[in-house]
């Protein structure tokens, strides 16, 4: 009977093997192979750790391979915790391409499961129903995975949703849909931790950007996360008419400074402006008037389009 490690490493591998030799994918590109190949290398490694009780040796970098979980490289800045059971997401996503079904999308991307700072995640799955594994009017596929956040006593107290898929110039992207906590587990670094390693694992991969659509408190969020603008030219322009809009609401029911409407109005000023010349959400985010935070006021609430070249 197969060791947990092991069998932790060998289900994606299995998964590949079987994407790679079924004719619902034949063809498959020789990364693909590479990717399964390299799982089950782990899997043996893992099988031969737990049978001898011997400690697997370290690679370059320090990522530990006889590791079930998520763990944080010595290589790696503070915090950034790697995501070793994953294979790369080009090849999960060209699987769903070539016809893969959603369970074994699903196994695939069970390597996201694991703790993330205070927190854990589990219970990884596609959206129900066609929604799951969709395809755009390119006839590219995209996944669409949600998963639930726990906290330290198990209880649930949120849940993520992400997309990934290819554009029509056949490169990566992923879309943050969602990620929604309680309150009282707001704040705590879940956010930090998840997207900093998930972030790593994209850059790893090859994806070309993240798209977000900001609102509520991702509204400074992801300003203050280095997102710049979704170019798209109807969400720019989107984005700054609903900035300016949440502006005029603070002038007029914000309780606010002389200082801080001018400079309100002002951001009003310069999104009038040609795009191209607009501030960044995070220059937005950083404005003062008064010594208040005007900028973060701003920017919270605020429901703009966002993305990051990676």
């Amino acid at each position: 009977m197969e060791g947990e490690a092991a069998g932790l490493f060998r289900r994606p591998a299995r998964h590949l093997e079987e994407l790679l030799t079924r004719g619902s994918v034949a063809g498959a590109e020789p990364r693909m192979r590479g990717a399964a190949d390299k799982l089950v290398e782990r899997a043996q490694t893992a099988k031969d750790v737990e049978s001898t009780g011997m400690q697997a040796a370290e690679p370059p970098g320090g990522r530990r391979i006889d590791d079930a979980t998520p763990v944080v490289s010595s290589a790696a800045p503070p915090g950034v915790t790697h995501l070793p059971r994953l294979p790369p997401l080009g090849d999960i996503v060209d699987a769903a391409q070539r016809g893969a079904s959603p369970a074994e999308i699903t196994a695939l991307l069970k390597g996201l499961e694991g703790p993330y700072g205070k927190f854990r995640v589990e219970g990884v799955t596609l959206q129900r129903g066609l929604a799951g594994i969709s395809r755009d009017s390119d006839g590219n596929a995209w996944i669409t995975v949600r998963m639930r956040v726990h906290n330290a006593d198990g209880a649930v107290v949120g849940s993520v949703e992400r997309r990934f898929g290819r554009d029509a110039q056949g490169r990566l992207v992923v879309v943050h849909q969602y990620t929604s906590l309680v309150p009282a587990a707001r704040r705590q670094g879940f956010a930090t931790a998840f997207n900093r390693a998930t972030e790593a694992y994209y850059r790893a991969s090859g994806v070309d950007r993240i798209l977000v659509n900001a609102e509520k408190d991702g509204g400074l969020v992801w300003a203050k996360a280095g997102f710049g603008w979704d170019t798209d030219g109807y969400s720019m322009i989107e984005s700054g008419h609903n900035i300016s809009d949440r502006a005029e609401r603070l002038i007029r029911h914000g309780n606010l400074t002389d200082a801080e409407i001018a400079n309100l109005r002002e951001v009003q000023y310069l999104l009038s402006q040609p795009p191209e010349t607009w501030p960044t959400p995070a220059e937005l985010a950083s404005r003062t008037a008064d010594g208040r935070p005007i900028g973060e006021t701003l920017m919270r609430d605020s429901v703009w389009a966002g993305m990051k070249k990676l």
